[in-house]
């Protein structure tokens, strides 16, 4: 089970899984759409907001009264962005609650919908088809959640993206290598990870020591299982490495190539807000890349369950 065969057998069979609620999630789509959209705009305004006050200019072509209007703007945007977030990820949750219990409901049938899986090979060698509801169940809704609720910051990074783009392109660019690296350290963690996955699934019997009175095996068996935990950990490390240095570099870019001016500086100040928040949506968005991962057994053997008896 490599790192690639995992992300795409788990992606296709959920992806699969969402068309039948094609509906409910286009609608988390769109109101993730709009609150990215919104919270840009006002980042926008406040920018020309701010260089026109860094230009000396008080007023507005002499309306007094825009200065309290441009405040009041981005304000309303910004409640507005964070309503529609709030409720993406409220629809997200409710796809993932209506795929659960449409599962329990079918699992509730008469015995002859609900066949014995003798080829689907479960995480343990305890778990049956009744496990299939409950446990694996939940961790597939997980991941179905997740993957909803990743649209945001893939939205948010492409967007912030697009700003440093329009602020300064040769600063941008000098930020490539930099992000090249950050995915490099990313897909081996991930594979990292799948490995421990892996690893885990084999050993898994091993766990429950009354049943097995190896000692060793069962120690060995508990650290892959915490070892899943630092995925996530390392995420988070590399991610902020990776962000301090990007805007060291970028202040040091700004100050060797470009004009030390007023508007020089608020070129510099705009490029970092939208750097911070380029980082900070990768840093969320690899952090649920990496749950995915971690539920993508649980994953598989639903669908292994469910490709060969459809009744759940």
């Amino acid at each position: 089970m490599t790192w690639s065969f995992v992300v795409v057998e788990t992606l296709e069979f959920l992806v699969n899984e969402l068309r039948h609620r094609i509906k409910q999630a286009g609608i988390v789509l769109a109101l993730n759409f709009i609150g990215v959209t919104l919270g840009t705009t006002a980042f926008a305004i406040l920018w020309f907001y701010v260089r026109r006050r860094v230009s000396g200019t008080d007023s507005f072509g002499g309306i007094c009264w825009m200065s309290y209007l441009f405040p009041l703007l981005i304000l309303l945007l910004g409640i507005l962005s964070a309503c529609c977030i709030f409720y993406s990820r409220r629809g997200a949750i409710n796809v993932a609650k209506d795929f659960h219990m449409s599962v329990i409901k079918k699992a509730q049938q008469p015995n002859k919908h609900i066949k014995q899986a003798n080829s689907v090979v479960y995480l343990s060698s305890k778990h049956n088809e009744r496990h299939i509801p409950t446990l694996y169940a939940r961790h597939t809704a997980n991941v179905i959640r997740l993957l909803l609720e990743a649209s945001l910051p893939l939205l948010t990074s492409i967007f912030a993206i697009l700003s440093l783009l329009y602020i300064n392109i040769k600063a941008t660019v000098a930020l490539l290598p930099l992000s090249v690296a950050y995915l490099i350290c990313f897909r081996n963690i991930s594979k990292n990870g799948a490995r421990v996955l892996k690893r885990y699934q084999e050993t898994s019997h091993n766990l429950n020591v009354e049943a097995n009175n190896d000692e060793q095996s069962a120690a060995k068996t508990l650290e892959l299982l915490y070892n899943q935990t630092l995925l996530s950990r390392k995420c988070q490390l590399t991610n902020a490495i990776v962000q301090i240095s990007s805007m060291v570099w970028l202040i040091f870019v700004f100050d060797k190539c470009f004009d030390c001016t007023p508007k020089g500086y608020s070129l510099l100040l705009a490029s970092l807000v939208a750097l911070r928040y380029l980082w900070k949506s990768l840093r969320q968005l690899t952090l649920q890349l990496a749950e995915v991962i971690r539920f993508s057994p649980s994953v598989r053997v639903y669908a292994q369950y469910a490709s060969e008896y459809h009744s759940l």
